[in-house]
């Protein structure tokens, strides 16, 4: 079954975690103590990865395939 995108690394796994959830780039930033411009290159690598081209398309992926959240992020 689908989880996330194929060969995301632990940092891009924890931005599209928090994307997915909702959070907007400068939450995200603040949530794992980066700057807002980390943020949009992870997501960039993310966008490669799951073959997407926009933040929504990601999340509608993310849905579509039933994803959820680990138990850790779930908490940010």
């Amino acid at each position: 079954m689908y989880s996330v995108p194929d060969g995301l690394t632990p940092r891009e796994l924890q931005v599209y975690e928090l994307v997915v959830k909702g959070k907007c780039n400068k939450e995200v930033a603040v949530a794992l103590g980066m700057s807002t411009r980390t943020v949009r290159f992870h997501l960039s690598n993310i966008f490669l990865k799951a073959a997407v081209t926009s933040r929504i398309e990601l999340i509608c992926m993310a849905a579509n395939f039933g994803y959820r959240l680990s138990s850790t992020m779930a908490q940010i």
